[in-house]
């Protein structure tokens, strides 16, 4: 049924207000530089939801002292790696698009304030990109191949409706099944999403009415998981009342911990000042209406 409705019915910022606060230096114990960001008790960086894992303030950079060439993807720089904490980062730069570091960036963020596990990611030097900073997503060791993957055999299946979910909300049209990360950890089969490469201004602004066209690898690889997997239209809705408790404030300050040189003011103001309209809000709408 659900493979049917597929292939048928498809066929002001808080960092601002952070600067006027005490200020916290935060050294990178690497590179022994101080970066400065500013809290009052932590009641500020509270409010940010995604704190945990960015901390709402500016980055240390990963310094990697070698690296590797890209593996089979379209839109990767490289593999860099930091031999002292023996940590592996597949690095995207903006050759392939300027946009697309950030465009990688916030959705991790995204994802992960919509409840979507994604890997570890950080900003990265690596000694073949002399003077630019690279997003880098953390290499996890022991990942299969879609080809060796059953997936009636996983722990998480709920993730392949929250993604798709997710990826028709910023217009990921390229959730080809190898844009999945599959682990077996402690004897399970769990999946992560990677890669947020094509979606916002891969397309364009404004973004494209959803969903994407059904030719797309987003929508051909829906048609064929949701053959073997269940709808979740529980997981779905969590995605979505997450997706709505997420304000323009907090979208700016998830940029806000971009390097500068990622992001484009224009772009950056279209996406800011879009967030919370009644066209962000019929987007929501339509693609809650779109699912089963």
């Amino acid at each position: 049924m659900v493979a049917g409705f597929f292939l048928g019915s498809i066929g002001d910022s808080l960092v601002t207000e952070c600067r006027r606060l005490p200020v916290l230096k935060v050294r990178n114990r690497r590179r022994q530089t101080v970066r400065e960001c500013s809290k009052q008790d932590g009641a500020l960086l509270a409010l940010l939801p995604y704190r945990e894992t960015f901390g709402g303030m500016p980055q240390s950079i990963v310094q990697c002292d070698r690296t590797k060439p890209k593996p089979r993807s379209a839109d990767a720089a490289c593999i860099g790696i930091d031999s002292a904490n023996a940590t592996y980062y597949l690095c995207k730069d903006q050759q392939v698009a300027p946009w697309l570091p950030l465009s990688e960036w916030l959705s991790q963020q995204l994802a992960r304030r919509c409840g979507i596990p994604v890997p570890a990611c950080a900003i990265v030097e690596v000694p073949t990109h002399p003077g630019q900073l690279l997003f880098g997503s953390v290499w996890e060791g022991g990942a299969l191949d879609w080809s060796q993957v059953n997936l009636l055999d996983l722990t998480n299946p709920s993730l392949f409706s929250a993604a798709f979910t997710f990826d028709l909300l910023v217009h990921n049209d390229d959730r080809h099944l190898n844009n999945y990360l599959y682990l077996r950890l402690a004897g399970d089969l769990v999946a992560k999403i990677m890669d947020h490469s094509r979606c916002w201004w891969h397309s364009g602004w404004p973004l494209p009415a959803p969903p994407p066209d059904p030719a797309t690898r987003t929508m051909m690889a829906a048609a064929i998981w949701s053959s073997q997997l269940p709808w979740d239209l529980a997981a779905s809705q969590t995605v979505l009342s997450a997706w709505r408790n997420i304000t323009s404030q907090e979208v700016d300050a998830m940029i806000d911990t971009a390097p500068t040189v990622w992001v484009n003011p224009a772009d950056r103001q279209n996406l800011v000042g879009w967030w919370g309209t009644s066209d962000w809000s019929d987007r929501t709408d339509a693609v809650e209406k779109l699912l089963p």
